[in-house]
């Protein structure tokens, strides 16, 4: 049987449409701890959001997979964002942001042992390293990006 690769925008559509729907799902949160009640609301899937995109990273592949994937979740916030009608400046600064972004994430994928694909496998003397970067540098990286961005454009909060 002759099986044919998959072209890489059919994958990136996915991909990128996975993104779209982590941004878009509300989720209402609570949170206690230590008998302490904290505000609760909705949120969206961001974390999911960032965790599948370093997936995409770890397994290599296709850069314009990730890319792609980037590119429509900007879109898909700047979308969103119109309808706030932020400043022209906040707009670019949270699309250096998503570039950095990008890059971070492909940067926290080769720490931390990717690309996983062919022979290369994830080791069991690799795996402190995968996860002090996946659980740690990683999201540490993506959150100060965007407090970055909020920070600058006048969001203190």
């Amino acid at each position: 049987m002759v099986t044919r690769r998959r072209a890489w925008w059919v994958d990136a559509c996915l991909v990128s449409f996975a993104c779209w729907l982590f941004q878009s799902v509300s989720v209402e949160y609570s949170a206690r701890f230590f008998h302490h009640a904290y505000p609760t609301g909705d949120a969206s899937l961001v974390h999911a959001h960032a965790g599948l995109l370093l997936g995409v990273a770890l397994l290599g592949g296709d850069r314009r997979v990730l890319a792609a994937a980037f590119f429509t979740s900007f879109l898909h916030w700047w979308w969103r964002a119109r309808l706030e009608a932020p400043t022209e400046s906040y707009a670019v600064g949270f699309a250096v942001a998503m570039v950095l972004q990008w890059r971070w994430t492909e940067w926290c994928a080769r720490w931390a042992g990717g690309p996983l694909r062919g022979a290369h496998r994830l080791r069991v003397s690799g795996m402190f390293r995968y996860a002090a970067v996946g659980l740690f540098l990683f999201p540490t990286g993506w959150t100060l990006l965007s407090a970055i961005v909020g920070w600058t454009h006048g969001d203190r909060s």
